[in-house]
């Protein structure tokens, strides 16, 4: 599973946003490739 997180701004939300995902995903044990 591929996940992009994406924002218009280019404020470092979309960094923010990538960071939890991969908490989430580590705590549901699902093994994903997620960039920004």
């Amino acid at each position: 599973m591929k996940i992009m997180a994406i924002c218009g701004s280019g404020l470092g939300s979309s960094f923010m946003v990538e960071m939890n995902i991969k908490k989430v995903l580590k705590k549901l044990d699902i093994e994903a490739e997620v960039e920004h």
